[in-house]
C-alpha cells in the first residue's frame, strides 16, 4: 500500500507536469538549421584497371581516407504528430590519404602503401529530402531518429601517390551525380524557446559511379543548430 501511495504521488507531481511540458514545448511549425561535423569515409577495396604507357592491366586497390568535413544547412516543418519532414543542401570534403594497388601486370604494384603526396581530394555537393521523428523528455531534450535520400554531385581531383622505395602511381579523378542516402540519430538540447543544439550522429551510403572502385560509406560526427520560428 506504502509503494502504491508513492507511485501515486510521484505521477501527479512528476508525471502529470512533464506530460504537460512535453505539449507546451513541442510546437509544431518551420524551422530552419545548420551543422558542421567530421566525415569519417570507411575503407574501401575493389577493382580497377591501371595503364603505364600503351600497357594496361586489371588490378585491385585499397584505399584509406584522410577524416573529412561536412556542412549542410536545411529548412523543414514540424508536425503535430511528431514528425519532421525536410529539405537539406550539404558540402563534403576529404581526401585519400594513401592506396595499395596490386596487380600482376605491373611489377612495381605488390599491394605495397603508396601514400598522398598532392591531389587525391574529393568533394560532394548533396541534395537531400529528410524524415525524423522526435521523442520529446521534457521542455529541454528530444532524441530523434530518421534518415534521407536524394542526388550528390561528386568531384575527385588527380593525385599523386609515392612508396617507400620512391615508386609513383598516379590515380585518375572524374566526376559524377550519383545517389545518396543516410540514416541519423541525434539529440535536440534547447536553449530557448526558439533555439536548439543538436549533436548527432550519421551513416552515409553513396551509391554505386563511374569514379570509384565501389560504392562510398562514411560515418559523420556533427553538431547543429536549430531555430523555430
Amino acid at each position: 500500500m506504502r509503494i502504491t501511495k508513492i507511485l501515486s504521488v510521484a505521477f501527479l507531481f512528476v508525471i502529470l507536469p512533464l506530460t504537460a511540458a512535453w505539449a507546451d514545448n513541442y510546437s509544431p511549425g518551420w524551422y530552419v538549421s545548420a551543422g558542421a561535423g567530421a566525415y569519417m569515409r570507411d575503407d574501401q577495396d575493389g577493382n580497377t584497371t591501371v595503364s603505364q604507357g600503351i600497357t594496361s592491366g586489371p588490378a585491385s586497390i585499397h584505399e584509406e581516407f584522410d577524416t573529412g568535413e561536412l556542412f549542410n544547412a536545411a529548412i523543414g516543418y514540424k508536425f503535430p504528430n511528431h514528425l519532421r519532414l525536410e529539405g537539406e543542401a550539404g558540402y563534403i570534403g576529404y581526401g585519400i590519404s594513401s592506396i595499395n594497388p596490386s596487380s600482376a601486370s605491373f611489377a612495381t604494384l605488390r599491394g605495397q602503401s603508396f601514400n598522398q603526396v598532392s591531389g587525391g581530394d574529393f568533394t560532394r555537393y548533396t541534395g537531400t529530402v529528410n524524415a525524423y521523428y522526435d521523442i520529446p523528455l521534457g521542455n529541454v531534450f528530444a532524441p530523434y531518429f530518421g534518415g534521407g535520400i536524394g542526388l550528390a554531385y561528386g568531384d575527385a581531383s588527380n593525385g599523386t601517390f609515392r612508396d617507400a622505395a620512391g615508386n609513383t602511381f598516379i590515380g585518375r579523378g572524374g566526376s559524377e551525380l550519383h545517389g545518396v542516402s543516410f540514416l541519423e540519430a541525434g539529440l535536440s538540447i534547447a536553449i530557448t524557446n526558439n533555439i536548439a543544439l543538436v549533436p548527432a550522429y550519421r551513416y552515409y551510403h553513396f551509391f554505386d559511379d563511374s569514379t570509384n572502385t565501389a560504392e562510398e560509406s562514411a560515418n559523420v560526427v556533427k553538431l547543429g543548430v536549430r531555430y523555430s520560428f
